[in-house]
């Protein structure tokens, strides 16, 4: 055989073995580890904070008062205190490994009061100069009863967040949120979000209303709803008269402000949650509250 043969077969070889490994090295690049630590079982492990391929050993000490709350959580690196959380009124404490790819690592440190509710819920970043967890990213307000996140999944180039949150208009509701790392930061995608109601007839429904929560539709209380074309909420999309069934469609968080998109008769249109007020839209929701 002749040597310009070998070197075409063995250029062919590594040539089909990298396609061969490219999809599984892609695979990989991703990491989701939840619940790493938590303050009441698992207060050390050792991961990957800085993408160097060198685990870091990470450690959780959890200060609690006479009414068993929280004082301060420390987290340590190696040894050295980096990072140290003083939730208000918070009982418990949990952590999870988030590494999108290279040094894109994060790890979301949520800490839980009663009913669950998230008291403070941040993604940290590891900066190995000053040995320290630096706060990257907040997520969502989930500050009421029946709400909170969980890490759905975790590519290369996004985490989804799979979220649940009541809305005193609305009730409590379900959608996925995207985080990307842009510009050096980890953001939440500005977008609208396919949202779903939670509400289920599972432990019965005596005022028949939990069987249109459960397809997403709403019936209004009263009339003269103004919903919008957009959120910017200048061009009116359509009136909503009282009894009409909306659907619901589209949830959007900006800047501290909800806006849902519902859907009539094949008009799609927006309504801003902030500034309502008390008043009540749509029946059943009010009764199906939790705390």
């Amino acid at each position: 055989m002749s040597i310009k043969s070998v070197i075409l077969k063995t250029g062919a070889f590594l040539f089909l073995a990298c396609l061969f490994l490219m999809p599984s090295m892609h695979a990989q690049a991703a990491v989701k580890k939840m619940d790493i630590l938590n303050g009441d079982s698992r207060k050390s492990c050792q991961v990957d904070l800085d993408g160097d391929g060198v685990k870091e050993k990470l450690k959780m000490a959890v200060k609690y008062d006479a009414y068993d709350c929280i004082k301060n959580v420390s987290v340590y690196v190696n040894g050295k205190k980096a990072l140290v959380i003083k939730p208000p009124f918070d009982y418990s404490v949990r952590a999870d490994y988030i590494r999108m790819s290279g040094s894109d690592i994060f790890v979301r440190i949520q800490t839980l009061g009663a009913s669950d509710v998230s008291g403070s819920d941040y993604f940290y970043r590891y900066d190995p100069s000053r040995i320290k967890l630096v706060k990257e990213t907040k997520l969502l307000d989930m500050n009421e009863s029946a709400s909170g996140a969980s890490v759905k999944t975790v590519t290369d180039t996004e985490i989804r967040i799979q979220y649940y949150h009541q809305l005193d208009k609305i009730g409590r509701v379900s959608w996925t949120g995207t985080y990307v790392f842009e510009d050096g930061r980890l953001k939440l995608k500005p977008a609208a979000y396919k949202v779903t109601s939670t509400v289920t007839t599972e432990s019965g429904d005596a005022d028949g209303y939990g069987k249109l929560l459960e397809k997403n539709q709403y019936k209004s209380i009263g009339g003269d709803l103004a919903l919008y074309k957009d959120t910017a909420m200048d061009n009116l999309s359509y009136m909503v008269h009282k009894n009409d069934i909306l659907t619901l469609k589209k949830i959007k968080y900006t800047k501290d402000e909800w806006f849902v998109q519902f859907e009539k008769g094949g008009k799609k249109g927006w309504l801003g949650l902030n500034g309502l007020g008390s008043r009540e839209l749509f029946y059943g929701v009010s009764s199906r509250m939790v705390g």
